[in-house]
C-alpha cells in the first residue's frame, strides 16, 4: 500500500512512497492543496478523502512508481477577471462572460484576443462600467422626514464646479456666513485638499450664486403655494440699529398636502417712513400680490402696536366704503344681462381685446360668497366697461380706476377674519385678546376632536358671567356654522355639484324618465309616500359624535394628522380644519426672524443693500426648510 505526501503549492511532482518508508505527518502540513491560489481541483491524483487516496494509489501502483502528474498552466491574462470557466455537457470547457453570460471557446494556445474583443462590444459590461464611474453624495440624516436635496459635484467621473458653487451658496445662506468667507485662505486650502479641480470663488461671484438660489427657491415656493387653498400670515416691524432703517417681515403659515404644518418667511422688505397704518396695509398688499396669495389670505396676526391697529381700521373702513361700488357693479351686470343685444355687444368688445374670460356673475345679496364672486369676475373686464359705455349711451354705471383699485383690495381682504361672514356676529368694538370672546381661537379648539363643543361649554362659564357665557357660546356656534357654509358653498361650486347637504336624496325635483326595469318608477313612488329626513352636514355629524379619547402615548397627539386620516369621512369640514388649525396665535414666528437679521446686518455689513438682506434672510429660511434643518443659535 502507498500513501500520497502533499508538498508545498509549488509545481513539483507528487512522489509515491512505499508503505515501509512512511513518515509521520506534521500537524501544520496543509490538508488540501485547493486552498492555494489558482489551484485546480480537477488535477488527477488530488483528492480530499483519505480513503479515496488509498484507492487511487492502489490503482496507480500497477502503472509503476515512476508516475508523475503536472498542474494546469496558470491564467495570467487580466481578461479572466471578467470570465469564468464552465464545463459543457459534451465535456468541453468554455469561457463564460460575467455580464452577458455568453460562452466563448477556450483556445488551446491560451490566446485571449477573442475574449478581449467580446468585452469591448458587451453592452451589459459597458453599463456596469458607467455605473461604477458615478459617485453619489448622500446627505446626512438630520432626523427629518423631508427629502434631502444634495447635488453631487462629481458625476460621470467629472468634477462640476458650478454644482460645487451652488452647494457653497446653500451653506452660506443656511448658516448666515458672510460672502467673504470663500476668500479665506484656510477655507480654500481645506477645499483644495479634497477636490484638486476646485477653483477659487470671489465674494462677488458667490453673492450672485446666492441670488440665483434665492430666485430658484422662491419659484419653488410660489408653485407650492398654488396648491394651498388658504394661508395665514404673521407680520411685524423691526429697526436695524446698524443701518438705522426699518424692515417689515411677512411669514406664511399653512398645512401642505401631507397635512404637515409649514412655516416660511415670505418677505423681508425695507419699509421707508412714514410707518402709518396706510403704508403698512399697502405694503402688505404688494407682498401678497407678489406671491399670488391675495385671494388666499385667511388671517393676519399682528402685535398690539398702534400702527397695526390703524392698518386694521383702514382695512375695515375700506370694507364699509365699498358698498356703493358693489351696488354700481351689481347694476352693471344686471344691465348687460337684461337682453341679448347688450350681452352680444359686451361679448364683441371682449373678443376685440382678446380677453380669455367670458362670463359675468350676478350676486345673490343674501350670500356673502356670491358678492365676492361677482366682484372677482367683474374686475377681469375692467377694460371693457369704458368701451362699452362709449357704444351704449344708456349705460351710466361705469366704475372708474380708483374704484377698481378699491375692489381689488376688497377682494384681497375678503378672507380676513375681520371681513369674513362670521365677523357679522362679533361686537363692533371688543377688548383685545380675551377681553371678549375670541372666535377664531374658539373655533380652532372646537376642531380639536378631543374637545369639540365641550371645551367652550366647560371654559366659558369659568371665564364670563353666566348670561355672557351663554351669549358667547351661541355666538361661537353661529360663527362656526357661518364659516362652514362658506366652505360648503365653495366645495360644491368647485365640484360642479349641488348642495347635497340640504336634502336627503339629490335630484328630488328632477324628472325621471321611465325605464324598463321599473326601479325609477319605484324610487319616485318612495319619494312621494315617505318623509325623507334632510341629510346632515359634516359639521353636524362631527359635533354629535363623542369626543375623541386620546390615551396617553409617548408620541404627542397630532390634530392635523387626525383630520388627514378622517378627510374622506369629513370631506368639507376637513378642508376647513386644515386652514383654521394652521393659523398662528402669536407673532413669534415673525419676531424670531429679527434675531437672524441682527446677525446678518452686523456692524461690518451695515452697508448691505436692502434687496441683499432679503436674499439672505428669506433664502436662508428656504434652504433650511429644503434640507430639514433648524436654525442654530449663535452667540
Amino acid at each position: 500500500m502507498e500513501i500520497v505526501v502533499r508538498s508545498s503549492p509549488t509545481p513539483t511532482p507528487l512522489l509515491h512512497i512505499p508503505v515501509a518508508c512512511r513518515l509521520p505527518m506534521e500537524s501544520n502540513t496543509p490538508s488540501d492543496i485547493s486552498s492555494a491560489p489558482n489551484s485546480q481541483q480537477e488535477n488527477d491524483g488530488l483528492v480530499n478523502d483519505r480513503n479515496t487516496h488509498s484507492t487511487n494509489n492502489e490503482e496507480n501502483a500497477d502503472e509503476g512508481s515512476s508516475h508523475f502528474q503536472k498542474k494546469k498552466r496558470l491564467k495570467t491574462s487580466p481578461v479572466w477577471a471578467d470570465f469564468t470557466e464552465v464545463k459543457m455537457p459534451d465535456g468541453t470547457m468554455k469561457a463564460q462572460c460575467r455580464f452577458c453570460k455568453g460562452r466563448l471557446a477556450i483556445i488551446s494556445s491560451s490566446s485571449t484576443s477573442h475574449l478581449k474583443r467580446h468585452l469591448k462590444t458587451c453592452t451589459p459590461k459597458a453599463a456596469h462600467d458607467l455605473k461604477q464611474q458615478k459617485i453619489t453624495l448622500q446627505a446626512v440624516d438630520s432626523g427629518c422626514n423631508q427629502e434631502k436635496h444634495v447635488t453631487p459635484a462629481l458625476t460621470d467621473g467629472k468634477f462640476d464646479m458650478m454644482k460645487m458653487r451652488e452647494s457653497i451658496a446653500h451653506w452660506i445662506l443656511m448658516h448666515e456666513h458672510p460672502f467673504i468667507i470663500v476668500e479665506e485662505e484656510e477655507f480654500n486650502m481645506m477645499q483644495k485638499h479634497g477636490m484638486l479641480e476646485r477653483e477659487n470663488v470671489s465674494r462677488v461671484s458667490i453673492k450672485k450664486d446666492c441670488e440665483k438660489v434665492f430666485e430658484i427657491e422662491k419659484n419653488k415656493l410660489k408653485n407650492l403655494l398654488k396648491s394651498v387653498s388658504k394661508i395665514s400670515v404673521t407680520t411685524d416691524m423691526w429697526k436695524s440699529t446698524n443701518q438705522k432703517i426699518e424692515y417689515m417681515v411677512l411669514t406664511g403659515h399653512f398645512a401642505d398636502s401631507n397635512w404637515q404644518l409649514q412655516k416660511r418667511v415670505l418677505s423681508f422688505i425695507h419699509l421707508p417712513p412714514p410707518h402709518r397704518g396706510l403704508e403698512i396695509g399697502d405694503n402688505l398688499y404688494k407682498c401678497f400680490k407678489d406671491w399670488g396669495i391675495e385671494n388666499k389670505v385667511l388671517t393676519i396676526s399682528v402685535d398690539n402696536a398702534s400702527n397695526n391697529d390703524s392698518a386694521v381700521r383702514i382695512l375695515s373702513e375700506l370694507f364699509q366704503g365699498i358698498s356703493y361700488i358693489i351696488e354700481d357693479i351689481h347694476e352693471t351686470v344686471t344691465f348687460i344681462n337684461q337682453n341679448e343685444g347688450r350681452l352680444n355687444l359686451f361679448s364683441e368688445i371682449v373678443q376685440q381685446l382678446q380677453l380669455p374670460h367670458r362670463k359675468l356673475i350676478l350676486e345673490c345679496k343674501t350670500r356673502w360668497n356670491s358678492t365676492y364672486q361677482m366682484l372677482s369676475a367683474a374686475i377681469k373686464f375692467k377694460e371693457v366697461f369704458p368701451m362699452y359705455k362709449e357704444r351704449e349711451p344708456r349705460y351710466l354705471c361705469c366704475t372708474n380706476n380708483d374704484d377698481w383699485l378699491k375692489v381689488e383690495k376688497f377682494c384681497w381682504i375678503r378672507s380676513l377674519k375681520i371681513l369674513a361672514k362670521m365677523s357679522l356676529f362679533m361686537k363692533p368694538k371688543f377688548d383685545k385678546y380675551w377681553g371678549d370672546c375670541n372666535l377664531m381661537m374658539s373655533i380652532g379648539a372646537i376642531l380639536d376632536p378631543r374637545c369639540k363643543m365641550r371645551v367652550i361649554e366647560f371654559c366659558f362659564p369659568r371665564m364670563y358671567p353666566e348670561n355672557e357665557a351663554c351669549e358667547n357660546i351661541d355666538k361661537v356656534k353661529k360663527a362656526l356654522y357661518a364659516l362652514y357654509k362658506e366652505y360648503a358653498d365653495e366645495y360644491y361650486s368647485s365640484s360642479g355639484e349641488g348642495n347635497g347637504e340640504s336634502v336627503g336624496l339629490r335630484g328630488n325635483n328632477v324628472t325621471i324618465q321611465p325605464s324598463s326595469s321599473g326601479w325609477s318608477e319605484f324610487a319616485q313612488f318612495v319619494r312621494t309616500v315617505e318623509n325623507i329626513q334632510p341629510q346632515k352636514s359634516d359639521l353636524d355629524n362631527y359635533l354629535e359624535e363623542s369626543c375623541y379619547i386620546c390615551e396617553e402615548d409617548p408620541i404627542p397627539f397630532d390634530v392635523l394628522q387626525w383630520w388627514r386620516s378622517n378627510s374622506l369621512k369629513y370631506r368639507i369640514l376637513s378642508r376647513m380644519a386644515q386652514d383654521i388649525l394652521a393659523i398662528p396665535i402669536t407673532t413669534v414666528a415673525s419676531e424670531a426672524t429679527f434675531s437672524a437679521g441682527s446677525r446678518v446686518i452686523d456692524t461690518y455689513r451695515a452697508s448691505l443693500a436692502t434687496e441683499t438682506v432679503e436674499v439672505l434672510l428669506c433664502g436662508g429660511d428656504w434652504c433650511r426648510s429644503l434640507y430639514g434643518l433648524k436654525r442654530k443659535k449663535k452667540a
